[in-house]
């Protein structure tokens, strides 16, 4: 799923800008949904690492496995 960037957002602060992303995200999602927020500032896994990851959540019984870019 995509979640379309703001329009009209000129007359908005960034903080403002963000809060509205967020209610868009979390507007989608479920509340069984795993969520794995991709921050260019947190945890870097290499490719094992991540498959392991996704494979454990797969395994635990984890249904929806979300993954959240931020603009």
């Amino acid at each position: 799923m995509v979640i379309s960037e703001l329009k009209n957002t000129k007359s908005l602060s960034e903080f403002q800008q963000k809060e509205k992303e967020a209610e868009l995200i979390l507007a989608k999602l479920k509340p069984d949904d795993f969520v794995v927020l991709l921050d260019e500032n947190g945890v870097q896994y290499s490719s094992e690492e991540l498959a392991g990851f996704i494979e454990k959540k797969a395994v635990g019984g984890t249904k929806n496995l979300v993954f959240i870019v931020g603009g």
